[in-house]
Order: structure tokens, then C-alpha cells, then sequence
């Protein structure tokens, strides 16, 4: 999974050196290849929207294993946005809640004009 976000990181999008990639506690490449591609997905459409929107300098991916859970959160420390901007964002923040659903998680989306974005 940590080599799988890598990929992501250095695959263009400006994204050289402004990643950060955290893996805390348990094993995460022991992930079943189908959850695996789930949590991908929900980690590529946050990174890509931070690396898109934020104009963080620095966005970090952190990954939190305890057991059979895994909590993964996207923070940037960028320009942020407030709840009417959040609502008409469309489906790219609507996908990671459907993204999280889909893996019998949740999800939070905490953010406000000025002090960035942090999706868990």
C-alpha cells in the first residue's frame, strides 16, 4: 500500500517533495488486493484534490492500522474552503464519503477558509 501511494506521489501532478507519507502500526501490505484498490482510490481522489485546490506547500498522508481497521487521513495545510463551497465541490469530495461507505467505513471532511483541509 505505502509503495502503491509512492506511485501515486511521483506520477506528475506536482506532487515532487510536497508528500508526505506516514504508516503507523500494523502491516499494511498485508490488505486483501481488493480492499487495497478501495483505499487507493479514496487516498488518490483526496491527494489529487489537496495537490489541485489547496495550494498547500505540504500535503500529508497518514495511515493508521489497529487490527482489521485502517484509518487513513489526507491534511494540507492550504487555502481551505467553507460549507457552501464544500457542498458544490460535487463529486469529488461526495466520492471519497461513497469511497469510505462502500468500505464499511466513514468519513470527515474538516476544513475552513485559511487553515486547510483534513480528510479522514
Amino acid at each position: 500500500m505505502v509503495a502503491a501511494i509512492a506511485h501515486l506521489v511521483n506520477d506528475g501532478q506536482g506532487a515532487a517533495g510536497r508528500v508526505e507519507i506516514d504508516s503507523i502500526g500494523g502491516d499494511v501490505r498485508q490488505m486483501g488486493s481488493d480492499l487495497g484498490k478501495c483505499h487507493l482510490s479514496f487516498i488518490q481522489e483526496g491527494l489529487t484534490n489537496a495537490l489541485k485546490h489547496s495550494q498547500s506547500k505540504k500535503v500529508r498522508i497518514e495511515l493508521v492500522q489497529v487490527g482489521e481497521e485502517l484509518r487513513v487521513v489526507i491534511q494540507d495545510w492550504g487555502v481551505g474552503f467553507g460549507s457552501e463551497q464544500q457542498r458544490d465541490e460535487g463529486f469529488g469530495l461526495e466520492g471519497i464519503r461513497e469511497r469510505a461507505r462502500l468500505l464499511g467505513g466513514s468519513s470527515a471532511i474538516e476544513t475552513a477558509p485559511g487553515i486547510g483541509t483534513r480528510i479522514a
